[in-house]
């Protein structure tokens, strides 16, 4: 009964032994299939500059529950009627980092994509601010002066942002 026993089980473990190796194989053969796994920088395109970015998301909070949605939306749409400038802005830069590479160097032509790039930063930054600004205007004074807190004192009080709706 001994032998008999040993007969049954080599071919069990033979069996659960090719399927690990199978599995293991397939795991291999897909991740070479696959390529590499590299995580991609979130795209840039799309999202306002940080600190604009920043007083948006607190006037958002900052605001009561109610309001919250069209704060939102206005601020996108905001950001939206920028695109034009942002693509200019966009061009800006690659004019500048063509100046850059130009041989020989034009400090003139260099000078000339700075200061394009300003004035076009500018004009985005005008927008944005200018929604901000009219978002903070329909806010009670009790949350502007969150805002205007956080401003002052920025790693202490972010959360302060966050009062209770």
């Amino acid at each position: 009964m001994n032998e008999a026993a040993q007969k049954t089980r080599a071919p069990i473990g033979l069996i659960i032994s090719i399927a690990i190796n199978g599995l293991l194989i397939g795991l291999v053969i897909g991740m070479v299939l696959a390529g590499p796994r590299t995580r991609a920088a979130p795209p840039q395109e799309g999202r306002p500059n940080p600190p604009e970015q920043q007083i948006a998301e607190g006037v958002v909070r900052a605001a009561p529950f109610g309001m919250r949605r069209e704060l939102r939306q206005s601020l996108r749409r905001a950001w939206i009627d920028a695109r034009p400038d942002r693509e200019a802005l966009d061009q800006i830069r690659l004019d500048l980092a063509a100046a850059l590479a130009a041989e020989p160097f034009d400090r003139a032509a260099v000078d000339e994509a700075f200061l394009a790039w300003r004035e076009a930063d500018m004009a985005v930054k005008e927008k944005i601010q200018t929604a901000l600004a009219d978002a903070m205007a329909s806010l009670p004074p009790e949350r502007r002066a969150l805002i205007a807190n956080a401003l002052e004192n920025p790693p202490r009080n972010r959360r302060r942002l966050r009062p209770n709706p």
